[in-house]
């Protein structure tokens, strides 16, 4: 593996940020070099499986975020593999439509369930309905409890 991608829809893909430079502009080619251990351990059924089986929102987001104080992937931090590249897009798109779909197995009460830190190793406290999300210039200011629902209020898709 390794080496710029030579086929298919992204061959000669010019990437323009990363790696290692910051937001620095570095073009260079896409490249992708994918050990075997993570599509068979990190992207399989098994996993999927396990994570949307779990019953509470904390234990779903620690399996399908891993367990960063201990350096463990799971499936969204062995996503990471190539910023830029439009997989890494795809990947997130993905674990959105994972939450979505272990909220609908209970929506009730999974479309309130919030938990965990606001920042990773911090004492920050813990994030809640209120929670505000900034974004910035690109979007208004909203409340997590206001994009819970993909279907309303601030949001509005779905996934087949």
């Amino acid at each position: 593996g390794g080496g710029c991608v030579s086929d298919g829809p992204f061959k000669n893909a010019i990437l323009h940020l990363g790696p290692s430079r910051g937001i620095e502009r570095n073009d260079h080619c896409l490249t992708r070099n994918f050990h075997p251990h993570f599509p068979a351990r990190w992207f399989s059924e098994t996993e999927v499986n396990r994570t949307m089986a779990e019953g509470s929102y904390g234990r779903f987001w620690r399996h399908l975020e891993g367990m960063f104080e201990v350096e463990r992937m799971d499936l969204h931090g062995a996503g990471h593999l190539g910023i830029g590249d439009p997989l890494f897009y795809l990947h997130h798109a993905n674990l959105d439509r994972l939450w979505w779909k272990w909220q609908e197995q209970n929506p009730q009460p999974r479309l309130k369930e919030v938990s965990g830190p606001v920042l990773q190793k911090q004492g920050a406290g813990n994030v809640t309905l209120a929670y505000e999300i900034d974004f910035g210039k690109i979007a208004r200011k909203v409340n997590i409890a206001d994009v819970m629902h993909i279907q309303q209020k601030a949001l509005c898709y779905d996934y087949p």
